[in-house]
């Protein structure tokens, strides 16, 4: 979803830019703030700062590397196309209409929804929360985190020793009063593992090993593990849940839920009120 989103994005921008044989003050001043040129067309800082809103957090160098370069092979395709003089033709002409007014209704459609959620209260959260049980309820399942030191399979005594050592290191460090474990398995552990904080999301006794689940089920939440050794290496663990998802875990969802459902009897109340404000002209 995140690329095609790129994509569309930049593709339609492209698009717009290549349309306007008299660029406004305005457009020059964005286009001036740019990190990419083929000709007469630029790939504005803008593009990039509208990414990272859609995406909540800043773009990796990878994607911004990506995103250059494939808008690159498109300008360059894009510059020939004109030069070949398909920006004249028909198909061209309509197709800049229909972009402009995706647009238009994208950004419309963004502000109304970005105001409508700034205005759900914790109030309205939680009443669905406890309204709507069955869409929270985990029967039979446990959700928790780790903080894995991992081991080779043919480590000797020597690898075992030292990773049984820094497991219990740690583990001293998440029973100290106040430390997030989050934040030590975003510190201790690599990969996916890293970035997710150590989170196993929600499993049942037989969706995880054996030594993991033995251990998840048997605590209390917000207890932290024994040490357990699997054939990945060194674990410890902290119960977040059980059986229901707590309010903060499901809190952003819920929003988004109330969002989407105030969205469309917005939207929709908002369109009868147009048809009365434009004229409306079908021909058939």
């Amino acid at each position: 979803m995140y690329k095609k989103i790129i994509v569309y994005f930049l593709g339609v921008t492209f698009i717009m830019s290549c349309g306007k044989s008299e660029k406004s003050a305005q457009l020059k001043k964005i286009e001036g703030k740019h990190v990419a040129r083929v000709g007469d067309s630029v790939l504005p800082q803008a593009a990039f700062d509208y990414l990272n809103k859609q995406k909540g957090s800043e773009l990796s160098e990878d994607d911004k590397n990506t995103i250059i370069e494939n808008w690159t092979e498109s300008a360059l395709l894009a510059e020939e196309a004109k030069t070949r003089g398909f920006d004249k033709i028909d198909d061209y002409l309509w197709q800049m209409e229909q972009a402009k007014l995706n647009i238009l209704t994208q950004l419309l459609i963004g502000s109304i929804k970005e105001k409508i959620k700034e205005s759900i209260t914790e109030d309205e959260i939680k009443k669905f929360y406890n309204e709507k049980p069955q869409f929270f309820n985990k029967p039979g399942k446990v959700h928790a985190r780790h903080i894995l030191i991992p081991l080779e399979r043919d480590a000797g005594i020597e690898q075992e020793t030292k990773a049984l050592e820094e497991i219990k290191r740690i583990r001293e460090e998440a029973l100290a009063p106040g430390t997030d474990f989050k934040k030590l398995a975003e510190k201790y552990n690599s990969g996916v593992s890293k970035e997710s904080g150590g989170d196993l999301g929600w499993f049942s006794k037989d969706e995880m090993i054996e030594p993991i689940s033995k251990a998840a089920f048997s605590l209390k939440i917000g207890e932290i593990s024994q040490i357990i050794k699997t054939q990945f290496g060194y674990h410890i663990l902290q119960l977040l849940a059980r059986d229901v998802q707590p309010l903060e875990e499901v809190s952003n969802e819920i929003k988004d839920e109330l969002t989407k459902k105030k969205m469309e009897t917005e939207v929709k109340n908002l369109i009868e009120e147009l048809r009365k404000k434009y004229k409306v002209e079908i021909k058939k």
